[in-house]
């Protein structure tokens, strides 16, 4: 009877040990599968991360994906309309075809002029196919024109700051008037004249637009 009952309480033992080794032998395996797939993962995206950082466009030239980022960035969260920087020489705008209170040919009157696709390197693909502007940049409705720098600086100043200026002048002269026509008998002031109004006139350094 004892060696009956030493062989009962023998046997669970005997299982859990059988359920250990099984375990010991599967997670080496599995913990080494891992990490060689983690390794082969990283070996092949790196190669392919570098050949993504310089890109060469049709043209021949280079963008990096920092330049790329920013052409995103302008394209499609920025602006509805292609961005022209100006430059020493040229002031660049989009003037609207449809537009009758700015009408097109007022701004060829005064130094305007369309810009055709081979005055301005990379807008080839807005170049316009239409017969009234043929080989002009334009998207939809709107074409893109330039002026001479000096010629816009001088319009710039007519309107934002001479004749800001002017008026200003012409304000200041009627409230002196004010002013002097409402003293009292002593000639003392009976109008008091608020701090806006006194630096109206003031000289100003005309800026650059």
């Amino acid at each position: 009877m004892a060696s009956d009952k030493d062989n009962k309480q023998q046997q669970p033992a005997a299982a859990g040990g059988d359920t250990s080794d099984k375990d010991n032998k599967q997670q080496p395996a599995a913990a080494g599968g891992d990490t060689r797939l983690r390794r082969e993962v990283d070996t092949a995206r790196s190669p392919r991360g570098a050949a993504d950082h310089d890109r060469t466009l049709a043209d021949g030239t280079m963008t990096t994906a920092a330049e790329r980022r920013m052409m995103f960035r302008n394209e499609f969260t920025q602006e509805a309309l292609p961005r022209v920087d100006d430059t020493h020489e040229w002031h660049y705008c989009w003037l609207s075809t449809t537009n009758p209170n700015d009408p097109i040919h007022r701004r060829i009157r005064i130094g305007y002029e369309p810009v055709r696709a081979e005055d301005l390197p990379g807008f080839e693909l807005y170049k316009m196919r239409s017969a009234e502007w043929e080989g002009v940049i334009g998207v939809n409705e709107m074409v893109l024109f330039r002026i001479p720098m000096d010629v816009y600086q001088a319009i710039m100043r007519e309107f934002h700051h001479d004749a800001p200026n002017e008026e200003e002048q012409r304000l200041k002269s009627l409230v002196d008037k004010v002013v002097e026509d409402t003293r009292d008998s002593a000639g003392g002031r009976t109008v008091t004249v608020e701090e806006g109004f006194r630096e109206l006139g003031q000289r100003r350094r005309v800026p650059t637009f």
